[in-house]
């Protein structure tokens, strides 16, 4: 059985997120402050806060969106590349 000691829970932290995964997510004390101001009917701080953390998630997904066309391009040509080595291997052997 695996001791409980903090070591342990790093570790298994680390296979969830990294330090800066974790740095955009709301602490203990963002979320009081978000309850109370809800609670007192200051709903303006909320919404700000919540429109900047949808736009910070936009800018990540623009990132992601990127990395993942590029990488799609990137593997079309290779396949391209390949199709087109095929082909001229086929001719060179008499195959159709």
């Amino acid at each position: 059985m695996a001791e409980l000691s903090k070591e342990h829970f790093d570790k298994v932290l680390e296979k969830l997120a990294t330090k800066d995964d974790l740095k955009g997510l709301a602490t203990k004390n963002d979320l009081q402050t978000a309850f109370v101001e809800f609670w007192e009917g200051n709903l303006e701080p909320a919404f700000n806060r919540i429109h900047d953390d949808v736009g910070n998630l936009d800018e990540r997904l623009t990132i992601v969106e990127r990395k993942l066309d590029k990488a799609l391009y990137k593997e079309t040509e290779r396949i391209t590349n390949l199709e087109n080595e095929m082909k001229v291997v086929k001719e060179k052997l008499g195959i159709k």
